[in-house]
């Protein structure tokens, strides 16, 4: 009788530490669960954050048939300037924002402006105005950027840092998404021939963008019905960071800035000249094989150019997290790297300059004379080939790096806006070049 109360007791205990065992696991499974949402939902949220830039930028041959000239680059600088200023504003204020509205906000006037870009074509006026009544969605796009990244960043790196990654990692996804939905449409409207064909694959490829937005309301949904755009949650958060750096005293602004020069330096002379090439100057190298065979410039070269830089970039993002692609990069490596880069620009110049002599005729444009110093389309490739491979890559590892030359914890905040504001301010100069450069196309 004793014998079968020991077992009865046996298997009593040992069903309860198989409940509790079973009841952690599917705790744990839960909260994995959570954690791979959240990581999904502001990985979509990271392609949102540049899917209005890249939208814009990436059909290159309706703009140059319908818009003045600079219209690319004139894009870029005012996305660029309204970015810039608008983060430094969030680097001092963000704490006095609600997060719930900038997100809404920001998503809902990226939806507005996407619909509306390609419609300003339709307006009476002349190509200047149009140019510059574009240019005003393009600057509301910058500015909602400048409140929206910030907020993501800062609610994902305070839960995990796997989700800083993964908002980073929807940023290089962000820049094949607007490229494979132009391929697509151009495939499927190539029978779309009439006068304004590129205007109905144009306004067809930013309503996909538009519903690409549209859709980030879900995973919007997803965080804000977890309760992480609570502030209470991230004051939590904060007061424990606030302890941290109690225990150790900041480095003061300038003194940190200069200590951080090498990643700094860096990061800014990486897309500062990206910016001054991209697309200003590659948009006007042409087709040397067609200008042999006296055949009319295809739109495909710009889409197959652009898709390359776009495709290479993100290659460059990936490839940059495996040890054997950073493993003997150091920083001033990475800054002579950097500086070397110049020789793209120089390369992209002689490919596109002198100019040919191009006409537009009945059958599409035909180019003639001596044209550039570098007639080769394969050299024209494989520098767009490197040129976007390194972009990708050394910025990456950039970013990675920079933490390296600084020595308190207490830093790493101020680093990170040092960083990013280095980053920016090098799009925002590459933007001003780029401008400048279009009166060497003229």
């Amino acid at each position: 009788m004793f014998q079968i109360c020991f077992k009865t007791c046996d298997h009593f205990i040992m069903s309860e530490e198989y409940e509790q065992l079973n009841s952690q696991t599917t705790e744990s499974t839960a909260v994995k669960s959570k954690s791979t949402r959240v990581y999904i939902a502001l990985l979509i949220l990271g392609i949102a954050t540049l899917i209005p830039f890249n939208c814009i930028i990436v059909p290159v041959d309706f703009w140059m048939k319908y818009y003045e000239q600079y219209f690319l680059s004139a894009a870029s600088l005012t996305h660029n300037i309204c970015n810039w200023s608008f983060m430094i504003l969030m680097m001092f204020k963000s704490e006095k924002f609600n997060m719930k509205t900038i997100i809404k906000s920001a998503l809902s006037i990226w939806f507005v402006s996407l619909v509306a870009i390609p419609l300003i074509y339709l307006l009476p006026i002349d190509k200047t105005a149009k140019t510059i009544i574009t240019l005003i969605p393009v600057a509301l796009c910058g500015t909602s950027n400048a409140l929206f990244f910030p907020t993501i960043l800062n609610i994902g790196s305070k839960l995990d840092p796997k989700n800083a990654q993964g908002i980073m990692a929807g940023q290089g996804i962000a820049g094949l998404i607007p490229q494979v939905f132009q391929i697509i449409i151009k495939a499927i409207m190539t029978s779309v021939t009439n006068e304004n064909g590129l205007f109905y694959q144009t306004l067809v490829y930013f309503i996909f963008g538009a519903m690409f937005i549209a859709f980030c309301f879900y995973p919007y949904k997803v965080i804000k019905d977890m309760g992480l755009l609570d502030k209470k949650l991230l004051q939590e958060t904060d007061s424990l960071l606030e302890e941290d750096k109690q225990k150790e005293e900041e480095t003061p602004f300038f003194q940190l800035f200069k200590k951080m020069w090498l990643p700094t330096a860096s990061i800014f002379l990486i897309f500062f000249i990206t910016m001054s090439s991209f697309p200003a100057i590659t948009i006007h190298i042409n087709c040397i094989t067609l200008i042999h065979q006296d055949l009319p410039q295809s739109d495909w070269w710009n889409v197959g150019m652009m898709s390359t830089f776009i495709l290479l970039d993100f290659v460059g993002r990936s490839i940059s997290g495996f040890s054997w692609a950073n493993r003997y990069l150091g920083l001033k490596t990475l800054f002579v790297i950097a500086i070397c880069r110049i020789c793209f620009t120089a390369l992209f110049l002689m490919e596109a300059l002198p100019l040919f002599d191009c006409q537009q005729q009945p059958a599409g444009i035909f180019c003639t004379g001596d044209g550039p110093v570098i007639k080769a389309d394969v050299m024209s490739i494989a520098t767009m080939f490197m040129f976007a491979l390194t972009n990708g890559w050394v910025s990456s590892v950039i970013m990675m790096k920079f933490t390296s030359v600084i020595e308190k914890s207490a830093d790493f905040r101020n680093g990170g806006n040092i960083q990013s504001f280095m980053l920016n301010s090098g799009l925002l100069c590459g933007g001003c070049i780029s401008l400048a450069m279009e009166q060497l196309f003229k």
